[in-house]
């Protein structure tokens, strides 16, 4: 998406050619040579023959509707749940950037910068649209949640950009008050900050989270005198997603085979001798370690 809008924003048509191959040459090299080569593990999420399957396509548009209408909402609203656990230094930067928000609209000239506002909202909102190349293209697909929200850095930014933009510009040619209109974008600044304040709070939740599991087997492990085999913990990460307050947009619990060596390694467990998956994942192994809130057991799997 940034290179679309650096040929946008390039002047000279020979320029924009050079810039393009140039950089979708340079792009290519990398995807399929160089990335290969300096990477152990490399995954090609890329898939062009998908833009073909309909059915993928209409999915697309369905998770992209429910996450701009419906998941922001739901982590804003969750991220207030968890309001009090935003600390006073946090709630400073948060009152501080709504303040600044206010100063600025109070004196800008709507009518003066109506033009430009109206261009760079075009521009922003045909850059969202374009965005969502990635998951035409690609095996992603568009949420909000997990670990799968990485790849929504363009949506974000374009589609924040457009919002304002068009908004500031709809407000300007009406008859409401600078005054009115600062206050306005000053509290939505204050409501987006504590909910991107909450949703960090809640990876650190789920970092935690990560290695006090893995502290608790190490653990048990000592205390059997187990230093080798395959463990399989189960802590209902279903029911902890679900119902757990403290995640607020599924903040990724361990739950995939690759995860387990560094957060083995980072606990004191040896991710050569002792394997760990989560239940849900693998229900055959050496060892069941069994977690419930500060129930913990340790059964031998051929014993159950």
């Amino acid at each position: 998406m940034g290179i679309l809008i650096n040929i946008l924003l390039i002047k000279e048509n020979k320029k924009k050619i050079i810039y393009a191959l140039l950089t979708l040459g340079l792009l290519f090299f990398y995807r399929k040579f160089a990335q290969v080569y300096f990477f152990t593990n490399s995954y090609q999420r890329d898939s062009v023959s998908s833009i073909f399957d309909m059915q993928r396509n209409f999915k697309i548009i369905i998770w992209s509707g429910k996450m701009i209408f419906r998941d922001y909402f739901v982590a804003i609203y969750r991220s207030f749940i968890n309001i009090g656990k935003i600390n006073v230094f946090e709630w400073a930067i948060a009152l501080l950037i709504s303040y600044g928000v206010f100063n600025l609209l109070k004196s800008f000239d709507f009518h003066l910068n109506s033009k430009k506002l109206k261009k760079v909202a075009m521009v922003t909102f045909c850059g969202f649209i374009f965005s969502f190349g990635i998951f035409v293209f690609s095996t992603y697909m568009p949420t909000l949640f997990g670990f799968e929200n990485r790849n929504l850095g363009a949506v974000r930014l374009f589609l924040t950009t457009s919002a304002i933009c068009f908004l500031l510009y709809f407000l300007g040619q009406t008859k409401v008050k600078k005054n009115g209109i600062a206050l306005v974008f000053s509290i939505s600044s204050l409501v987006l900050m504590i909910s991107n304040l909450g949703v960090k709070n809640s990876w650190i939740y789920a970092n935690d989270f990560n290695n006090n599991i893995f502290k608790t087997i190490k653990v048990e492990l000592d205390n059997n005198k187990i230093d080798k085999g395959v463990i399989c913990v189960d802590f209902d990460i279903y029911n902890e997603i679900e119902n757990n307050n403290n995640f607020i947009l599924r903040e990724p619990v361990f739950f995939n085979n690759w995860e387990n060596k560094e957060l083995s390694f980072r606990n004191g467990i040896n991710p050569e001798n002792i394997i760990i998956y989560n239940w849900e994942r693998r229900k055959n192994g050496d060892y069941q370690v069994f977690i419930r809130k500060n129930k913990v057991t340790l059964k031998k799997l051929n014993s159950l």
